[in-house]
Formats: structure tokens, C-alpha cells, sequence
């Protein structure tokens, strides 16, 4: 019998709500971890996957891991469910209630806890359906996209990310918002530098000294994100040990 399973081969092709789920399991469970893993990533049943080969399987696996051990690659541009979306293309003209929202969800995300609805919440603030598009010669399409509201963040925008978002921009998200604050933190510390008022160099001081740490801490954050999703989001490794085990 011919057996043919089609997983994914780069990390566009794996949702992000699977990975979360994927990312939540038992590491110490090496049975449950490989039967979610042909189902989440391949759509392959317990029932089923018990009647493929161990070579075929083994192929699979390898394919699934060598996709979550790769490292995510920028997009500017993505379709969910029929809709282009687009990343804010320009930070010099960002509102205040989006960088609000970007800095209530981001900073935890960006900290390590990838809680379902923030990290949801927290890319349907990122990105917007596209309302124009030209088409430029390098590649890099020039675009725009609908302004920020509060209906972003209601339960029919998100739950689309939740339901279609690709993993792949989870981790470049993330790191172009540090690189934004990063960035605001250096021009308030230019601005405070500039600004003395008599009587309150001290308090001053501390405060730049503070927003030199938390800088500094926003930069070991962004370090860690150029790492591949498996690394960065703690997902467990599947056994090709229980593997052999179901075949012998």
C-alpha cells in the first residue's frame, strides 16, 4: 500500500493556535506527544497512524521537526481565511491606543507567557486588513491598512487569528515590537538628557539609569527571539524511541 501524509514543510503552514495547544502537552508524555503531533501538524488519527508504516512515520516526523526547528522568516503581508492583512508599515504615524494595546499584550509575550488570548489580541493590534496596495519593482509591496479601533481587539477580529493566524509571524512580531520600544526608550532617553530642571538632575538621572536597564533587558528578550519556534516556545520533542516501540 502506498502511503502518502503531507505535513508541513516551512512554518507558514502550521497554524499558531496548533503549536499552543502543542506547546501546552505533557513533555514527560512521549506517547501523547507523538500521536498530537501527526494530529495537529498532519491531521493523521490515532487509529490511523497505528496502521503507517515506521519508515513512512519516521519520514513524517523528521519532516514536522526540521519545520518547528527552523527559524521564522520576516513577512510583511499574509491571507487569512480570504483577507490580505498587512503588518502597520509605518511606526512614525502609529496612535497612541495602538501602541497601548501592542505594550498591554506584547510585553507579557515578548516575556515569555504565551497565554492563547494575548497573543491573539496582540496581532490582530499588528496587523490590519490591507485598504490599498502598489506594486513595486524590489518586491516589497507598498501598502496600507485600516486605521486602529477598539473593534480590533472584540472577539470577531481576533478569533479569526485565533482560527487562521500562520506561526510564523508569532515570533517576528514579537520582535518588531521590543525593536519599536527599544527604539522609543533611546528617544526618551535623548529627550530627558536634554531636559534639567533646577533642583531634579538626581531624579532625572534615575530615571534614565532605569530606562537603560529596561532597555537592556528588551535587547536579551529580542536576542532570545531570533531562535527557531522550537527553542523559543518550549515545544516537546517527539520520540522516535516510542516510535519504534508502537512498531516492534
Amino acid at each position: 500500500m502506498n502511503y502518502k501524509i503531507k505535513y508541513p514543510t516551512e512554518l507558514g503552514e502550521v497554524k499558531l493556535k496548533d503549536l499552543l495547544t502543542f506547546s501546552k502537552l505533557d513533555k514527560g508524555n512521549e506517547q501523547l506527544i507523538m500521536y498530537k503531533a501527526f494530529e495537529l501538524f498532519t491531521s493523521t488519527s490515532k487509529e490511523a497512524l497505528q496502521l503507517i508504516p515506521y519508515t513512512v512515520a519516521e519520514k513524517v516526523i523528521k519532516g514536522i521537526t526540521e519545520t518547528l526547528n527552523s527559524t521564522p522568516k520576516e513577512r510583511l503581508i499574509i491571507e487569512l481565511d480570504g483577507v490580505k492583512y498587512g503588518r502597520i508599515p509605518n511606526l512614525e504615524n502609529i496612535s497612541f491606543g495602538e501602541l497601548i494595546e501592542m505594550d498591554t499584550f506584547g510585553t507579557m509575550l515578548a516575556e515569555g507567557e504565551a497565554v492563547h488570548e494575548n497573543a491573539f489580541k496582540f496581532l490582530s493590534c499588528l496587523w490590519r486588513p490591507i485598504i490599498d496596495e502598489v506594486e513595486v519593482r524590489n518586491g516589497q509591496n507598498i501598502y496600507s491598512i485600516e486605521p486602529f479601533t477598539n473593534e480590533y481587539l472584540e472577539s470577531d477580529h481576533w478569533l479569526r487569528f485565533q482560527e487562521h493566524c500562520p506561526s510564523d509571524i508569532y515570533a517576528t512580531s514579537i520582535r518588531f515590537f521590543l525593536t519599536l520600544r527599544i527604539e522609543l526608550l533611546k528617544a526618551m532617553q535623548v529627550y530627558f538628557k536634554g531636559v534639567k530642571v533646577a533642583g531634579h538632575e538626581n531624579s532625572s538621572q534615575k530615571l534614565m539609569d532605569g530606562m537603560e536597564v529596561l532597555k537592556h533587558t528588551q535587547q536579551e528578550h529580542l536576542e532570545h527571539l531570533m531562535q527557531p519556534l522550537m527553542i523559543l516556545m518550549e515545544l516537546p520533542c517527539i520520540s522516535y524511541n516510542m516510535m519504534q516501540k508502537q512498531d516492534s
